[in-house]
């Protein structure tokens, strides 16, 4: 009697682990499938956020970008929607697999290419040169010259140490 009530008693916890088992796999099925429903309703307020976002990207580029003609703005802006495209492809991915919370996923690619809007247009009310290649030659040139001072600023440092 004793050797059947143990038997009973090892299959009656095996069935309760098994039980156990199933019980957890449907509640991370339903955890998983929670996070996508999540993250869709996000979505249904982060595409229409999104048409603002490159609203505010495009509008400012349109006055900035003065030479290249039609070619050179259409590059840049589908740069941009790829860069959105990417972000929200990635928020996404690490959003469903729990890496990072949902609405952190929804919202990443929105929130930083909004920045880079409002950078854009802060730089096109002041009429800003951010895409003329000239801008950038004058800069490098002072970079340079401000490298070449430091470098004989360096040189003569070293000259008095060694005469010391």
């Amino acid at each position: 009697m004793e050797i059947r009530d143990l038997e009973f008693a090892a299959s009656q916890a095996k069935n309760m682990v098994t039980f156990a088992d199933g019980n957890e796999q449907s509640l991370l099925s339903k955890d998983d499938e929670f996070q996508k429903t999540n993250l869709e309703w996000h979505h249904k307020f982060t595409n229409a956020f999104a048409i603002f976002v490159m609203f505010l990207i495009g509008a400012p580029l349109g006055s900035i970008i003065k030479k290249g003609g039609f070619g050179m703005p259409i590059v840049v802006a589908i740069s941009f929607f790829i860069l959105m495209y990417v972000m929200t492809q990635q928020g996404d991915k690490m959003a469903k697999e729990g890496k990072i919370l949902v609405q952190i996923g929804a919202w990443f690619s929105n929130v930083v290419l909004f920045s880079i809007g409002v950078y854009f247009l802060n730089k096109a009310r002041n009429d800003s040169r951010l895409f003329e290649t000239d801008v950038y030659a004058m800069a490098f040139g002072k970079l340079k010259e401000r490298l070449s001072k430091i470098e004989l600023f360096s040189k003569i440092l070293k000259l008095k140490k060694q005469t010391v």
